[in-house]
């Protein structure tokens, strides 16, 4: 597991190590991939200080008190942001459809500071075309696909948006 030479626990909700061993599961799936297709992230190093960026908000996914999964928005505009999602293989499926979804209705209702208006109206999100399954799931999750954006990527870009059903 990885065990960062100086652990700041109050820089994130949990620790460095907890989240180097996100990454050592990810890796161990070989699913990091997927995920970080554009712009590889190689090591729990990387990885701990991309989901320490501050336009990076995160959240964890648990089931019956385990690890599943990992998500984050940023990009933040005006009310729109870049939505991001990684689950363990052990939750493929309906099941995390069910998290996904979970966590869509979770940042769906964030408000605005004065609490009048939903914060995001819209969730984009981006793809290799190539990567049927992410596609797949997208949908399943209830994003609409725009369409390929080509040379972008190996084989064009797929780009979904998702609008806020609370307002």
């Amino acid at each position: 597991p990885y065990a960062p030479a100086d652990v700041d626990a109050h820089a994130f909700n949990v620790n460095d190590v907890f989240m180097g061993n996100v990454f050592d599961l990810m890796r161990e799936e070989k699913t990091l991939s997927f995920l970080f297709s554009r712009e590889p992230v190689e090591t729990p190093e990387a990885f701990v200080a991309v989901m320490k960026q501050p336009a990076n908000l995160v959240v964890l996914a648990f089931y019956n008190s385990e690890f599943v999964g990992i998500a984050w928005v940023n990009s933040i505009r005006e009310d729109f942001c870049f939505a991001h999602y990684w689950f363990s293989r052990k939750v493929w499926g309906k099941k995390s459809i069910e998290i996904g979804k979970t966590i869509l209705q979770y940042w769906f209702q964030w408000t605005t500071s004065d609490n009048t208006e939903c914060l995001f109206k819209v969730l984009l999100g981006e793809t290799p075309a190539s990567n049927t399954a992410a596609k797949s799931y997208n949908r399943r999750l209830g994003f609409t696909e725009l369409g390929t954006v080509p040379k972008i990527y190996d084989g064009g870009m797929t780009v979904f948006y998702l609008e806020n059903p609370y307002g």
